[in-house]
Formats: C-alpha cells, sequence, structure tokens
C-alpha cells in the first residue's frame, strides 16, 4: 500500500472489508503505525489489537534497493470465520460444518 498521509491504513481497512470471513490479510506498512499518536495511528493499533494482528518489524533498509528508506512492519490479520447457524430441516436441525467437513 502506499504510505504518504498514512494511506497505508485506509488501503488495509478497505481491504479489510472485502476479505473473506476465514481469509487472511497480509500487508507491509510504515512502521508509524506502531508509534505515532495521532487519531487515526491510535484507532488503526486498537483495530489490530481487536483482531489479534500479528505486528512485526522489516530489517532497516529493507527496500532501499527499491528507491525507499521508509521503516516498515508486516502486518497479519486473520478475519474470523462466519458463525455458523444451525439450518432447519424437515425431522431437526441441520448440523454446522466447519471448513474440514467435520460437525463444529
Amino acid at each position: 500500500p502506499p504510505f504518504e498521509q498514512q494511506a497505508d491504513i485506509d488501503h488495509v481497512l478497505h481491504v479489510w472489508k472485502w476479505l473473506k470471513p476465514g481469509g487472511r490479510l497480509v500487508a507491509i506498512m510504515s512502521a508509524g503505525v506502531t508509534f505515532r499518536e495521532d487519531k487515526k495511528a491510535r484507532a488503526f493499533r486498537d483495530f489490530l489489537d481487536e483482531h489479534g494482528a500479528l505486528v512485526e518489524p522489516n530489517p532497516e533498509g529493507a527496500f532501499k534497493e527499491s528507491g525507499t528508506g521508509v521503516s516498515t512492519v508486516i502486518v497479519a490479520i486473520a478475519k474470523p470465520a462466519a458463525a455458523c447457524t444451525p439450518r432447519r430441516r424437515s425431522g431437526g436441525w441441520a448440523a454446522c460444518r466447519s471448513s474440514t467437513g467435520g460437525a463444529a
């Protein structure tokens, strides 16, 4: 995602909206998301905490060869699978199925 004016935050939040339940979002972001104290950065950190995100720093100068000296982190967020809602069938209720095919 782009880094200017915290556009990386906007990008990740936009992608999150389109991510399917059970999906995983992995993004390279400016390290500023981990320490900036403005409202947007604090709210984003709250979002990351709420979703149990993994945030790991990249080595200093990781993208120097690409023409940028921006310090970056890798952010990984898993979107929970959709809640199972048992369905009514004739003769009783159908069991929920997990992604592996077994009853949940």
